[in-house]
């Protein structure tokens, strides 16, 4: 008996640090026990029951049913095992027995030695004799029965996929094993239990508690919900136990989290720290320019138990959506298991703006147009989904000197619809939206601003603004500018002047949840031009000095005369919409030569014209015709009207897209126009030829002519009287 207290002595120290392989688990055989009393035909089984946690434990593990588990812990479904028997009954009984190996004889205990190789596993470079699998069920719980008696190595192939941390160290068990009596109070701080009271146990009971972690990923993408936002900034902070936040660095010296190509980073190991959990925020630090920053924080919290709530009051984050499955949901907090996602929706407006053309046929960015045309256009912009949460959001056109928009009920309409193309439904002023005049300045025309009253019916669509306008006296006349261009002092290169713009301005808030008021702004521009005619009027030939002032003609296009209005002496305007009767005429007159009755016209240097000029001003291209209805003294009017025909080809240049700066995005910018030809001012020369008049001599015969009328009619008169007297007597 002395013999075998010796046996027991030495082994069970030895056995029980295997049992312990695995932290918490039964990571080995005890060597306690007579191993005569081995029944080798007998079969036992492994019960697994799966635990996850962050928080730690001091128990110890003795294969017993009933372990006491710390608080914090819990069952875990979905974990894979493989129990695989590496040694038969013989090799346990010859074990236990304490014999004496020769070299190599000796089974070799070591789980690390189970490798998978293909399909099969194999120990020590030899095959395993059994391979039990099996996968925890819903209360953690899966058992390996009907074991034979053997060395076996209990390994975790799979964990569910939302767990974070590492899995289940290797665990080796042999059947039977040792039952310390007294191991399950971990009184003996030596773990070698009580071995007058210990037996084979041929059922064994592992509980392997996971320190697993719980896991939080943030995917960020653009206003479809789908592609992947890369380059945005965030900070995690960590709630400390006096409650303030500190900033965490998840390497050395960093702290900024970026989102890569794919959009998402993923935060690992976000430990309880305590068994109250510990809370946690992530705040948008910076995004791609132009994108809007909703520094309202996204507040989660890591319990004890690895699990994460989400607590609904406090996340004023309303870009955010939850993506997994939860576990439970009550008014206040949803609870998902240790891993969760979010979707974090990011919104970056746009805007284009175009004019329709001339033949009212497509929507473009540049035309020519008469003065006193209708001018159509449309601003297209994407509103976004938090468009309710942007303490600025608003529209506004600006036109040049030369155009002055209207906000007229019946030509202003705002329009919405889920694509730029697709803006069909109406939406209404002063219901969902308003508009304001803004009045013209120093440099620019009347324009409009428009703000949204209804911020959610068009969120996270696109809006489309259909507006008139008309150009006013002030409108830019294509021309060239500078004269004297080659002259001592001036350009060598004549200049032209650049026509109508109209610029629309998307002005909107750069943060949510920020006390910063700072705002990015896109805009966009049309053209438009109008073009002139010059007409010389010449007695007998186009030779200095024989221009002709004062001649009137009418102007006529296909539809009939035009209406006019006199800018100074020579030259004329289109009558525009708003112009008075007053001052409208179907008149022209070539020039005196004087400057008198110039009112001046902004868009124009040559506000006078020379002595026989006619300048008219505000036409498109196409054919006119001046009838002449007055001339000058001695000469004959035109027989038919005098034809012309306006053809000037404007290209206007572009600034390409500039991105986004800092704060401000240019989607196109004009920067030059080029005509052809290159002055685009058309002229035409008309020359007046004298009448003819009878002359006034020969007076002499005149006046015989009229003594010899005048001697017969009293010849006839005395004839036809005398006769009548003679009867009478």
């Amino acid at each position: 008996m002395a013999f075998l207290k010796r046996i027991l002595k030495k082994a069970i120290p030895v056995l029980l640090v295997l049992a312990l392989c695995l932290p918490l688990l039964p990571a080995g055989a005890s060597a306690d026990g007579d191993a005569a009393l081995i029944d080798p035909n007998a079969t036992g089984s492994v019960t697994v029951t799966k635990y996850a946690s962050n928080a730690g434990t001091g128990s110890f593990a003795t294969g017993k049913q009933g372990q006491t588990i710390p608080e914090g812990y819990r069952t875990l479904q979905g974990a894979e095992f493989v129990l695989v028997q590496i040694y038969d009954a013989a090799a346990v009984t010859r074990h236990y027995n304490g014999s004496e190996y020769g070299e190599g004889e000796a089974p070799a205990l070591n789980p690390q030695l189970l490798v998978k190789e293909g399909d099969e596993w194999k120990y020590n470079g030899g095959n395993v004799l059994r391979v039990h699998k099996g996968t925890t069920d819903e209360n953690g719980i899966i058992a390996f029965t009907g074991l034979p008696v053997g060395f076996y190595v209990l390994k975790e192939i799979t964990a569910p996929g939302h767990i974070t941390g590492t899995k289940a160290e290797d665990a080796l068990i042999s059947i039977p094993m040792v039952n310390t009596a007294d191991d399950t109070t971990g009184e003996k701080s030596d773990n070698t239990g009580d071995a007058e009271n210990s037996a084979w146990m041929y059922n064994v009971y592992v509980y392997p508690k996971n320190k697993a972690s719980a896991s939080v990923t943030l995917t960020v993408v653009q206003r479809d919900g789908q592609t992947p936002l890369a380059e945005t900034v965030f900070n995690l902070y960590k709630k400390q136990e006096d409650g303030s936040w500190a900033l965490v660095e998840l390497t050395a010296g960093v702290a900024d989290i970026v989102t890569g190509a794919d959009g998402t980073i993923t935060l690992h190991n976000l430990a309880a720290g305590s068994l109250d959990g510990t809370q946690y925020k992530l705040v948008e630090r910076a995004a791609p320019n132009g994108y809007i920053i909703n520094r309202n924080p996204l507040f989660f919290t890591v319990n004890a138990d690895n699990t994460i709530t989400w607590n609904k009051a406090e996340n004023l984050n309303k870009d955010v959506t939850l993506q997994q499955e939860h576990l439970g949901e009550s008014n206040t907090v949803i609870t998902f298991d240790n891993a969760f996602s979010m979707v974090l929706r990011k919104a970056q407006p746009e805007l284009s703006m175009q004019v329709l053309n001339n033949a009212g046929s497509q929507w473009v960015q540049d035309d020519q147009y008469r003065m006193d045309d209708t001018l159509r256009y449309r601003i297209t912009a994407y509103v976004p989904h938090n468009v309710a949460e942007l303490e600025n959001y608003e529209i506004q056109n600006i036109p040049g000197l030369g155009i002055t928009d209207s906000i007229g009920a019946d030509g202003f309409t705002v329009k919405y619809g889920d694509t730029a193309e697709a803006c069909d439904t109406l939406l209404t002023r002063d219901q969902h939206y308003q508009v304001e005049t803004v009045a013209a300045s120093d440099t620019s025309g009347q324009g409009f601003m428009l703000t949204l009253k209804d911020n959610t019916t068009a969120a996270g669509k696109f809006i489309r603004i259909e507006y008139s306008a008309h150009m006013n006296a002030n409108a830019v006349i294509a021309q060239t500018v500078d004269a004297a261009a080659g002259a001592e002092g001036g350009t060598t290169t004549p200049s032209v002047t650049q026509g109508n713009k109209s610029t629309a301005v998307l002005t909107y808030s750069h943060y949510i949840g920020d006390t910063d008021k700072s705002v990015y702004t896109i805009s966009d521009e049309t053209v438009v031009y109008t073009y002139q005619f010059r007409i010389t009027k010449y007695k007998d030939s186009a030779a200095e000095g024989n221009q002709a002032g004062g001649v009137q003609f009418n102007l006529y296009d296909q539809n009939g005369i035009v209406s006019v209005v006199k800018v100074s002496d020579g030259v004329y305007r289109l009558a525009l919409p708003d112009d008075a009767n007053s001052v409208k005429t179907t008149v022209l007159e070539t020039g005196s030569g004087t400057a008198s009755g110039a009112t001046g016209t902004a868009g124009t240097t040559q506000t006078a014209a020379t002595k026989g000029m006619l300048l008219i001003q505000g036409l498109e291209n196409g054919s006119y015709s001046l009838k002449e209805t007055k001339t000058i003294e001695g000469y004959n009017l035109l027989s038919t009207p005098f034809s012309f025909t306006v053809n000037v080809a404007q290209r206007t240049s572009w600034q390409d897209d500039t991105g986004y700066g800092d704060t401000e995005r240019k989607v196109r910018e004009h920067t030059a126009t080029t005509y052809t030809p290159e002055d685009p001012t058309g002229t035409a020369d008309i020359i007046n030829k004298k009448g003819f008049t009878l002359p006034k001599t020969g007076s002499m015969g005149y006046l015989l002519f009229c003594t010899v009328g005048i001697v017969l009619i009293g010849g006839g008169a005395m004839l036809l009287f005398g006769g009548r007297k003679k009867k009478i007597r």
